[in-house]
């Protein structure tokens, strides 16, 4: 069932399946981007990453995290009434997932754990939100 501005819902006029999951990643990302630009020194202890020599570039490559979710949200916010940004919010991520995933290969950077949790993250909320869209059309 779609809502008054064309987002999916379910019957008992909550937000339905895809909506939630576009939302719950995009503060996925705003968080990991909280993350990245404060730069805890236990994040990095974690992933066994060293602290980057270069905050500015560092902090200049989370800014995707602060950007893309926007689109997220408009997917959320639009539903079926524009599922280009459906869509394009599942390209996002897996483009996302694959050019990290190249990059790392290519590269081998120390802390590369890290690089592949976030593209494994990329690849769950891309099939998160194939899986909302399976459900709202049926």
């Amino acid at each position: 069932m779609n809502d008054a501005r064309g987002g999916s819902s379910s019957s008992s006029g909550r937000p339905g399946f895809l909506a939630v999951s576009l939302v719950a990643s995009a503060a996925y990302d705003w968080l990991g981007f909280l993350l990245l630009w404060t730069m805890p020194g236990w994040l990095f202890r974690l992933f066994a990453h060293p602290v980057p020599s270069d905050a500015f570039l560092f902090r200049l490559a989370a800014l995707p995290l602060l950007l893309l979710p926007l689109v997220y949200l408009s997917a959320a916010r639009m539903g079926s009434a524009c599922p280009i940004l459906v869509r394009l919010s599942i390209a996002l991520r897996v483009v996302g997932a694959l050019s990290i995933a190249l990059l790392v290969l290519w590269h081998r950077p120390e802390g590369w754990g890290a690089y592949v949790c976030f593209a494994a993250g990329d690849l769950v909320w891309a099939a998160l939100y194939a899986r909302g869209v399976e459900r709202v059309r049926s």
